[in-house]
């Protein structure tokens, strides 16, 4: 993992520290950055690029949802703000970017893609994990999903949304039914998609269960890490179903400072720009920007 190659990963570290490196063509984008709200930033850009639509698929590899709601003052800055170009919007966090994307309506279609571990560990297999007391569960900060089932396998519920900030937490009446559908899947679980999809993976998708105790400690060790899953295996499925995205995201967050994972997350970086150049038939450009 430590010798990453390609001239991808050394063209990131002669340019350090920088925010965002995006490969581009005139048939998709690949965007890796060090904070995941930029995700939303380049799902606008995209489509203003007309390589993507509104109402898109959201394939979304990650070990946490990222579906926290827009509360309060954050909720009135992006509400003034997302009319404007997408580097002015304001309001939005490496938390809450899915939701300014469902509310704007450029997703309406979610597959919440998480480590093995924590989908069987946390049973989300289970529609009762996503109720209490015949009410949708609350899960961390305002989350909420609604009208869950099982579907070809595995659960499939409707993201809810609440925009105010009431002490110490708003009551259901306070919700309302979004028009996105999430899917609660492992890997193995997603199905061949027949439409583009928008690609996003965070690297700690692939932070072991074992690592995770060390935390802090884990981002700043020396010792060799060893992530659950390779980057071979995730790469060998979405080959396998032919995934197609003209967006994709990858996310590795500052606080993630061993080495391990920056390395990681720029292998998957040229593994999807492999991948791309060859389903869509043509030459790798190593064209950078950076943002």
């Amino acid at each position: 993992m430590k010798k990453a190659t390609g001239f991808i990963v050394l063209i990131f570290f002669l340019l350090s520290p920088i925010n965002c490196v995006m490969i581009t063509d005139s048939q998709y984008i690949i965007a890796h950055f060090n904070n995941h709200r930029d995700a939303y930033i380049y799902w606008r850009i995209a489509r203003e690029k007309n390589l993507i639509n509104d109402h898109m698929t959201l394939v979304h590899f990650d070990a946490h949802h990222d579906m926290d709601c827009m509360v309060g003052e954050y909720y009135e800055k992006w509400l003034s703000t997302f009319t404007l170009s997408p580097r002015e919007v304001k309001g939005i966090t490496n938390a809450t970017f899915i939701d300014a994307a469902v509310n704007e309506g450029l997703i309406s279609e979610i597959w919440w893609v998480m480590p093995d571990y924590m989908y069987w560990g946390q049973h989300f297999d289970r529609l009762e994990t996503f109720v209490i007391q015949g009410e949708p569960t609350l899960f961390h900060k305002y989350v909420r999903f609604c009208d869950c089932q099982k579907e070809d396998g595995h659960i499939v519920c409707i993201l809810m949304d609440v925009h105010e900030v009431a002490p110490p937490l708003p009551t259901l009446d306070k919700y309302t039914k979004t028009h996105a559908r999430v899917h609660f899947v492992t890997l193995d679980m997603l199905p061949s998609f027949d439409e583009k999809v928008l690609l996003d993976v965070d690297t700690d998708y692939f932070i072991n269960l074992l690592d995770i105790p060390l935390y802090p400690d884990y981002f700043h060790e020396d010792g060799n890490l060893r992530p659950w899953i390779s980057v071979e295996r995730v790469m060998d499925v979405l080959t396998d179903i032919k995934i197609r995205s003209r967006m994709v995201t990858i996310a590795v967050s500052p606080h993630y400072t061993h080495e391990e994972y920056h390395c990681l997350s720029w292998v998957i970086t040229e593994r999807i720009a492999e991948y791309l150049s060859e389903i869509y038939s043509l030459k790798r450009k190593e064209n950078f920007s950076m943002i």
